[in-house]
């Protein structure tokens, strides 16, 4: 319910909200491949959804309490990317 409230708050359609919400499993599938190439593809995935996530509650001013967990999948995922790298 909280999603489809924030969604609706942003003037964003519903269909979008599902997109996301499958492009986010989908990349979060991607993070637990053995394959660093499947791996880079699902931190990179979560990482520019989380970029527009943040975006998104600059532009609307929300308070930085409902964005914060934003915030640290975009940490999370930079150091994924980062790390990754490193192994290739």
């Amino acid at each position: 319910e909280n999603i489809k409230k924030e969604f609706l708050e942003y003037n964003y359609p519903s269909w979008f909200r599902d997109f996301i919400g499958i492009l986010k499993i989908s990349f979060i599938i991607m993070l637990h491949s053995s394959y660093n190439q499947v791996v880079l593809m699902g931190a990179l995935g979560i990482f520019i959804l989380m970029s527009g996530a943040v975006l998104t509650h600059i532009k609307v001013k929300s308070s930085f309490r409902k964005y914060i967990a934003s915030v640290v999948m975009l940490i999370i995922c930079s150091l994924i990317l980062y790390y990754t790298f490193q192994i290739m």
